[in-house]
């Protein structure tokens, strides 16, 4: 654009004929130009109010007007004119437009900051609109998994061996839950490692009478176990009315002992101390004798309950609902019935699965 506007764009802009980018332009230019501005007005003057001058002085002339508009009269003259406007309803519309023109050329920013806001305005919705419609029309991705030689899945994870024998799971696992579960699904050899000391020793009677007749003591014996309260099994006796369970420290002090009891089983109230091993015996009441287990040749029934560390790790895993990481750590520490509880929840998700049948053997096989 020249350095002033001419007469063509001031007569398109008086006429608002002029389209968006021409007229941002001319508005900015008539926001800092005053000779343009004055320019304007004169031109309005020929041409909205050109029928203003009247030789006969019947109406009065745009000279009147404007100096009646901008305040330059003196009083008699503002006088008169006012008088005049009271009763000539044309002068009075034209005074009415001027002074209305006047305000839009001293106020041309905010007009042109609504347009900004309209354009705007428009340009948002479009972007709104073409987003809405990609988010329809986009579809949702499928993760694709390579085929595995090996696989064992739980929920939405898949613990597997590629074609090249890496192991493929989730993150977040430590370098020794990586081996365990490489192994695991490799086909290694797997065994229940239950500390040699949890075995017992033989010809050891706790309490009570010695007899030639005996019952099974069921779990805990000879294993670690998660619970700190775990559940006390054994098998039932012929004729007994109740039963009593005593248990032990590693050095046979007597840390609890049950209530008589009418089934073979029992769950104490009292937590037992995490790291720590103890003995436990049943006594069957009968009215032919009272008969206690175990009785010897049988060893002593020990167990001991998992450690800090030991329990954590398992807890987490089953938490994140990873019952064959859960279940390797049971084995590889030798909880032997935690171990059928994690592998039971996980042949449901995987009936048939080679993994899960040996690991179920070697717990089995203890």
């Amino acid at each position: 654009m020249s350095p002033h506007l001419d007469a063509k764009q001031i007569a398109l802009y008086r006429e608002h004929n002029l389209g968006v980018p021409e007229l941002l332009a001319v508005d900015d230019h008539l926001s800092e130009c005053e000779q343009c501005r004055a320019q304007l007005a004169n031109r309005a003057g020929f041409t909205a109010w050109s029928n203003l001058i009247d030789s006969t002085g019947d109406h009065l002339t745009y000279e009147q007007i404007a100096a009646f508009v901008d305040g330059a009269l003196a009083a008699e003259q503002y006088d008169e004119i006012q008088s005049h406007i009271q009763q000539c309803a044309r002068c009075a519309a034209d005074c009415g437009d001027l002074r209305t023109f006047s305000r839009e050329l001293r106020q041309p920013r905010p007009r042109r900051r609504m347009l900004y806001a309209a354009i705007g305005a428009i340009a948002a919705a479009v972007i709104v609109s073409v987003a809405v419609l990609f988010t329809l029309n986009r579809r949702p991705e499928i993760p694709v998994v390579a085929k595995l030689a090996v696989e064992v899945r739980e929920g939405n994870a898949v613990y597997g061996l590629d074609s090249h024998g890496q192991l493929v799971a989730p993150g977040g696992l430590a370098p020794s839950e990586r081996d365990l579960l490489r192994s695991a699904l490799n086909g290694a050899s797997v065994a229940l490692n239950v500390p040699q000391a949890l075995e017992g020793r033989r010809n050891v009677v706790l309490r009570g009478p010695v007899s030639s007749e005996n019952f099974g003591l069921i779990a805990p014996v000879a294993e670690r176990v998660l619970g700190q309260q775990p559940e006390f099994r054994w098998d039932a006796v012929k004729g007994a009315s109740a039963y009593k369970v005593e248990v032990f420290t590693s050095d046979y002090d007597p840390v609890m002992s049950s209530p008589r009891l009418a089934a073979p089983n029992w769950t104490p109230s009292k937590l037992l101390d995490r790291g720590k091993t103890y003995s436990w015996q049943v006594t069957a009441y009968r009215e032919s004798g009272d008969l206690t287990s175990p009785q010897p040749p049988a060893p002593e029934a020990r167990f001991e309950i998992a450690g800090p560390e030991q329990a954590q790790r398992i807890e987490q895993a089953r938490e994140k609902s990873d019952h064959l990481l859960a279940a390797l750590l049971e084995i590889n520490g030798g909880l032997r019935d935690d171990a059928v509880a994690d592998l039971g929840l996980l042949e449901k998700e995987n009936p048939g699965s080679q993994v899960v049948r040996r690991l179920r053997e070697a717990v089995a096989s203890r």
